[in-house]
């Protein structure tokens, strides 16, 4: 699949400019991006980052229309690159090793800091679909950790509460449950916010400080 998109953006390229060769190969992964393996993400992203580097080589050059089309083609990419490895994660990630789990977080890293890079250039409509991405990943990402906690609380809190009325001789077995409970999901919370800082590179620490001030 990939193959055949190098060699036909490769046999434009002597005939087009940078603006037009960016622009072709950007709608060429957009028609053809749900059948691509992860070979061809390889693929697409070495070409992208290669026409990427030419655009900082030649961008001084540029006329602004000729800017604005690169722009264009970069602000489609971004998300597209986003939403594909949301939904790869969201097919698969269920039957994910941890090496997997390690490789899926280092592409979203590397694309968060693409795009806190580009953000300023894109246009509300792109940030919404990355920000919406980043959403959707950390949950999926979170939802592995955390799920078999809900399940445990779900199907075990009748139970529990005997186990801790039997322990303590209480009476309120039930409200000391319910403490343990609440403190587990203060833990979760926690576990949330190191998540997301180690995924986006956020210190939601400071940054609650500076809204607090």
């Amino acid at each position: 699949m990939m193959a055949a998109l190098l060699i036909a953006t490769a046999a434009v390229s002597c005939k087009m400019t940078l603006p037009g060769r960016f622009e072709s190969f950007v709608e060429k992964v957009e028609k053809n991006q749900a059948d691509f393996t992860e070979d061809d993400w390889i693929k697409a992203d070495e070409q992208y980052a290669q026409l990427e580097e030419e655009y900082e080589q030649i961008k001084e050059s540029l006329n602004a229309k000729q800017k604005r089309i690169i722009d264009g083609a970069i602000g489609k990419y971004l998300p597209n690159r986003f939403e594909s490895l949301v939904a790869q994660v969201e097919k698969e990630g269920k039957n994910f090793s941890d090496d997997e789990w390690t490789n899926a977080d280092a592409k979203f890293k590397q694309l968060n800091e693409e795009y806190k890079q580009k953000k300023s250039s894109l246009k509300p409509d792109e940030k919404k679909r990355i920000t919406h991405s980043i959403g959707k990943f950390l949950g999926l990402r979170l939802k592995k950790k955390l799920l078999p906690i809900d399940n445990l609380f779900d199907t075990a809190k009748e139970a529990g509460e005997g186990m801790v009325g039997g322990v303590t001789g209480s009476d309120d077995a039930s409200q000391k449950l319910s403490d343990l409970i609440d403190e587990a999901k203060k833990k979760g919370v926690e576990y949330l916010g190191e998540c997301i800082e180690d995924l986006t590179g956020l210190d939601l620490t400071e940054e609650t400080e500076e809204n607090e001030k």
